[in-house]
This record gives structure tokens, C-alpha cells and sequence, in this order.
């Protein structure tokens, strides 16, 4: 899993195809995504061991608070949850010490059933052309800071392309604004996105900006 810290209240949590193998989360339930507020045993599991990955890494620490978690799912590689801790009023909150359980064998529980909000399916698509490597990797680490979406990148003729996909409009121009430094916008009409897959190579289909971000 890989945890990213937002601000104090928020964090981002990528989880792979392979870490819901591994806690034997069906991933077909994870697209409902309710399945994981359930919480059965196994989702339990899994978003537990984030948030304690998430108290250890980002010290991001919930007791009270309740959660309210997005979820943001591409194909069958992993998903995106954005999990924000919120007061009773619905305002972000502060966060306090994480009481653990005797056992950490046993499964949490929340002491507040989670928020779901589902993210609807109008999107802004948006693909932007660098002309150097180097570029794309201050690019993408500057945008895994905030970005909330989805995100492929190509290589074409010597120069590369970042495919974003996401729901906020808001966001989108931040993205614009960030991006006005490193690379061009081209245009996002649904040939261009095809152009892409049929010349262009393929080098990270899913997850473009946190798989950079983390790894180079």
C-alpha cells in the first residue's frame, strides 16, 4: 500500500491487485465499495492495516472522528481510497491518539460507520505532452500532493503524455496550472486518447502520477 498525507485530516491510500489477493478482498466487492464499509472480515482487515500504515508512516491518527471515505477505482490493478476524518457537523476534525485493540490478530471497528460518497461518472479528461523524462518526474510528484483521479502515461515519438481523468473540476484547472510549467496541453477529444493507444507504448496504465511520485 502506499499512503500519501493530503493535509492533517486527510490521506490518500493506493492499494494494489496484489494487496487484495493478499487479505482476500474480491475485488468485484470492492467496486461496490460498500461491501468494504460493511466491513467484512477481510475488508476489515485490509483498511485497517492501511490506517495503520497510515498512523505509522504520515502519523495519521483517528479515535472519534468519523471517516468519510472515496473511493476511486480503475480496472482490475488496485484503488484509490481518500479517507478524511470529519466531525459530527460534517467539518474536518482533529485528530486524536488511535486507541488499539488488545489483539491486533482481531479486526477494528469503527466507532462510527463511515461516510460513502461515490464519485458520479461525468469526467474531465485532460492529456498533456512532455518533451523529456525528467520533466514528467518533477511534474507528477508535484501533482501526487493533491490530485485525486485517474492517470495513465505514454511515450510517443520521443516525447511523453500524461492522461488524466478525474471528477472535479477544480482540480482540474490546478492541474492545468501546475502543469503550464513542464508540458503542453493537447487536445482532449476522445481521438486523441486513441491515438495514444494504438502508436504509443503503454508505460504505466494505471496509477501514472502515484506510481511515479513514488518510485522515481
Amino acid at each position: 500500500m502506499v499512503v500519501k498525507k493530503i493535509d492533517d485530516d486527510r490521506i490518500k491510500v493506493f492499494v494494489s491487485e496484489e494487496e487484495l489477493r493478499r487479505f482476500n478482498v474480491n475485488f468485484e466487492n470492492v467496486l461496490d465499495f460498500e461491501n468494504v464499509v460493511k466491513m467484512t472480515r477481510s475488508a476489515n482487515e485490509l483498511f485497517w492495516a492501511a490506517m495503520s500504515q497510515a498512523e505509522q508512516q504520515v502519523n495519521f491518527r483517528v479515535d472519534n472522528s468519523q471517516l468519510l471515505v472515496e473511493a476511486n477505482t480503475d480496472g482490475q490493478n488496485g484503488f484509490t481510497m481518500t479517507i478524511t476524518k470529519v466531525a459530527q457537523n460534517g467539518t474536518p476534525t482533529s485528530a486524536a491518539p488511535l486507541n488499539r485493540p488488545q489483539s491486533e490478530s482481531r479486526p477494528r471497528q469503527m466507532n462510527a460507520t463511515p461516510k460513502v460518497r461515490r464519485k458520479g461518472n461525468d469526467k474531465i479528461t485532460l492529456v498533456f505532452r512532455f518533451e523529456n523524462v525528467d520533466h514528467v518526474c518533477m511534474a507528477l510528484k508535484r501533482l501526487d500532493l493533491f490530485y485525486l483521479g485517474e492517470s495513465r502515461l505514454y511515450k510517443l515519438e520521443n516525447e511523453f503524455y500524461l492522461h488524466i481523468s478525474t471528477k472535479f473540476a477544480g482540480l482540474a484547472r490546478k492541474v492545468r496550472t501546475v502543469l503550464s510549467e513542464y508540458a503542453c496541453v493537447v487536445s482532449s477529444h476522445p481521438g486523441t486518447e486513441g491515438k495514444l493507444n494504438e502508436y504509443g507504448e503503454v508505460m504505466i496504465g494505471d496509477y501514472a502520477i502515484e506510481k511515479v511520485a513514488t518510485y522515481f
